[in-house]
């Protein structure tokens, strides 16, 4: 099942995970060392925590002992009373309320507003603080830019507050370093109030060392509320205690028939923390990267795009369900290349998703250097029937170059030749993908179930597109 069953570090910690049969994680056994702990039972029905509240929508209602009240489209909007939250149409938070009482004989309410890249990693954060005094006369109003972050290639890189100029480049940013999933183990930025800006987490998100500050981006890609000690991710809130969201999937597309894990709706990452994230909240990530040739090019263009954009740009918000057609990126490619891909694919005699769904994810729709530079689609190789030349990516790969007036189709001549031997007439999607990973070594560096998993994904997406999008 690839979950994670047992961790340890060189740090004298260890920890053994226990799973029920419905992939719900019941207990976090500490082996060596010290390190959080778990024991938890979870209705076998439901797969919500015995002795939790929920509503009749499946919601957490009460959180660290704290109620929690939600929407129409059970978007967490209150907790603890004092704090309030709202969210525009793509399910981004936008705005955050919360009072304290009192302070120095006054009462504070603050407000806080985001802004949004067009990638939608949240780039800048603004504050209004109101300060009433007790007896209700007097009132003090303070706006601020109050945090900034830079992205790169979809990885945050930057990260920068009023507080901190020392610790920039100048410009206010300071660096930041993110580990394989997106976790940030080092941020600048808060050296004045923390010692050793270098973080730590235990798999599934505590975070080592004791408690840097929050109200920034911190395990997985997530930003850590410093009221509820929740993770946000987007589309939901991930609570690390218990391992997973305390809200249900609002993806239905992210139960995968073939995965049984993934039909647990509350489940984080497929019970594999360290290897996988969901930066969206709504469907696992299996690769922070991408497959050119044989070289892995750990970067924004993997098949979650940036980790957010490749499933979540598909999502309409506002309660509205996954929507094909707002990822135009991909309705674009298909626009462009269906009528080639059919006729590929009826040689190949297999859907024409199949056909379609290779060339998008060895291309990135076509974005990717082997479709600019060399108007290779499909990631063959030197050697293969109908090149025009090679190039050599950065690992040393000669891989073939195609030109002409059609490239797409050229590229996807030379795939068919090479597949067809092992791949002609597949329905099946197991065995098609299956079949180019085990013999044509296509993201040879995965496992087989991985890429099965992430073609099957791509190539369901692709034909709601072409079904929904193209008419």
């Amino acid at each position: 099942l690839d979950r994670l069953t047992a961790a340890s570090s060189n740090q004298n910690w260890g920890t053994a995970y226990v799973y029920d049969g419905f992939g719900n994680l019941l207990q976090k056994n500490v082996t060596a060392g010290s390190a959080p702990s778990l024991v938890q039972s979870v209705n076998p029905a439901t797969n919500q925590i015995d002795y939790v509240n929920y509503d009749a929508n499946g919601n957490r209602t009460t959180v660290n002992g704290t109620p929690a009240a939600y929407d129409a489209q059970n978007r967490m909007i209150q907790y603890n009373g004092w704090n309030h939250y709202a969210y525009n149409a793509s399910n981004q938070r936008v705005w955050r309320l919360w009072a304290q009482c009192c302070t120095n004989g006054q009462q504070t309410t603050s407000e806080e507003f985001y802004v949004y890249g067009v990638n939608g990693q949240r780039v800048g954060t603004y504050q209004i603080q109101f300060l009433l005094n007790t007896d209700g006369n007097h009132t003090y109003a303070n706006a601020w830019v109050d945090d900034y972050s830079v992205y790169f290639a979809g990885r945050l890189v930057g990260h920068g507050t009023p507080y901190d100029p020392p610790y920039t480049d100048g410009s206010g940013i300071a660096a930041v370093s993110t580990d394989q999933v997106g976790s940030v183990i080092d941020d600048k930025s808060f050296a004045p109030q923390v010692a050793d800006t270098y973080q730590q987490y235990y798999p599934w998100g505590e975070e080592k060392f004791g408690s840097s500050p929050n109200d920034r981006v911190k395990f997985a890609t997530y930003r850590r509320d410093s009221e509820s000690g929740l993770d946000y991710a987007w589309n939901r809130y991930y609570d690390n205690t218990t391992g997973r969201f305390i809200t249900p999937d609002p993806y239905k597309g992210s139960a995968d028939p073939y995965n049984p894990q993934s039909w647990n709706r509350y489940g984080y990452g497929l019970n594999d923390p360290v290897g996988n994230n969901d930066p969206s909240g709504m469907d696992t990530c299996l690769y922070p990267g991408y497959y050119q040739g044989e070289d892995w090019v750990p970067s924004s263009w993997g098949p979650c795009g940036g980790f957010v954009m490749f499933y979540a740009t598909g999502w309409s918000g506002g309660g509205g369900g996954w929507n094909p057609c707002a990822n135009r990126q991909a309705v674009g490619f298909i626009k462009a290349h269906l009528s080639d891909a059919q006729s590929l694919a009826n040689t190949l005699r297999v859907p024409v998703q199949f056909v379609l769904a290779v060339s998008e994810e060895e291309s990135r729709f076509g974005t990717s250097n082997i479709a600019s530079n060399a108007g290779n689609f499909f990631g063959i190789w030197a050697g293969a029937p109908g090149q025009t030349g090679t190039y050599t990516t950065t690992g040393g790969t000669a891989v073939a170059e195609f030109s002409g007036s059609d490239p797409y189709f050229a590229s996807g001549s030379s795939f068919v030749a090479l597949v067809q031997a092992h791949d002609s007439g597949v329905s099946d999607p197991d065995s098609f993908f299956g079949t180019l990973h085990q013999t044509y070594r296509y993201a040879a560096q995965t496992s087989t179930k991985g890429y099965q998993s992430m073609m099957k994904e791509i190539a369901s997406d692709t034909l709601a597109r072409i079904n929904q999008c193209l008419k």
